[in-house]
């Protein structure tokens, strides 16, 4: 039901981020999170993403790769 989404999200925007390693990689590449919905965020990404080695279609990705940070 959609008021139960909407108060998962709303949680997901008032608890603290994570922190854990894939959290704190981000941090290292000046990506913070503030909420968990933000932490969560980055978590999707990395699975998405980084995982497959995807970061060619990844905005972020790329922005790493252009500045030489690894």
């Amino acid at each position: 039901e959609q008021k139960y989404m909407d108060l998962a999200i709303e949680l997901l925007q008032i608890l603290p981020a994570e922190n854990n390693k894939i959290i704190r990689e981000w941090l290292k590449h000046d990506l913070k999170s503030k909420t968990a919905h933000d932490s969560q965020a980055l978590l999707q990404r990395y699975k998405f993403y980084c995982e497959k080695s995807r970061c060619l279609n990844c905005n972020i990705g790329m922005t790493i790769l252009q500045s030489g940070k690894k």
